[in-house]
């Protein structure tokens, strides 16, 4: 058995993905489950407070040959300060006549610098992934480990496990829901001096309900009591090392 724990936001700094240091991991990382034959993967983003969608998709296309969508919908706020926020960073360019090309996860700067002021741009295609063979795709059982410390790109991360059957998730119901807001981008209070960051973007995970409050729930329940995180015992992880034994011996 092999776990692969907080590979979601271990390779990032903030606000800032670096996809060759990720891919360069995952490759390392699958060759060595590939080459120790590897048959059940535990997942554990426990913990995990979010990161970046994008680690999500390069280490889904390891276990899946499907296409999926790391989220449902994404909803940009049009908003002056954000139309600003652009302006100050590069004053020298106009984003309102620069050609706009999309890669996937980028943002629409067409419709922040030409839509009206408090509209909302809605994407449903922007994250699509088509199907992508890698080398040493795993193909054998999956776990997924959640705790009420998943959130953002970690709960989206176990929304999409969820919605496409991937396989088992075990612990607790996640703390980030359905819907998530990401993107955020500094405000300095002008009386105050206080910097806030307010998010841009309203993402709904794939599969959402209509309760965007909803947390990912486990198909297994087993939460980590406050007895065993004094004893720093993990009984979650146990619970699935049992129970994948279990399943083997059927």
């Amino acid at each position: 058995d092999f776990c692969l724990s907080r590979g979601l936001g271990d390779v990032y700094k903030r606000q800032i993905f670096d996809r060759d240091k990720f891919d360069d991991f995952l490759a390392k990382m699958f060759k060595t489950i590939k080459k120790e034959g590897v048959t059940s993967l535990i997942i554990d983003v426990r913990g995990n407070l979010g990161g970046f969608p994008q680690a999500s998709a390069e280490l889904y296309h390891y276990v899946t040959d499907l296409p999926f969508k790391t989220m449902a919908i994404s909803e940009m706020k049009i908003s002056y300060q954000f139309r600003q926020h652009f302006s100050n960073e590069t004053p020298h360019v106009n984003f309102k006549m620069i050609p706009f090309q999309r890669e996937g996860y980028s943002i629409d700067l067409h419709s922040l610098f030409n839509d009206k002021i408090g509209t909302l741009s809605r994407e449903i295609n922007s994250n699509n992934e088509l199907a992508i063979t890698k080398n040493n795709e795993f193909t054998g059982d999956l776990y997924l480990l959640t705790d009420r410390r998943s959130f953002s790109a970690a709960s989206s991360f176990a929304a999409t496990f969820r919605c496409y059957g991937l396989g088992i998730i075990i612990g607790e119901p996640t703390g980030g829901t359905r819907t998530f807001f990401g993107n955020s981008i500094p405000i300095l209070l002008k009386h105050s001096g206080i910097i806030l960051n307010i998010s841009t973007i309203k993402n709904y995970t794939t599969c959402f309900s209509e309760d965007e409050n909803e947390a990912i729930i486990p198909d297994v329940v087993a939460p980590t009591s406050v007895l065993d995180r004094v004893n720093k015992s993990d009984q979650t992880l146990y619970y699935t090392l049992r129970l994948i034994k279990k399943l083997k011996s059927k």
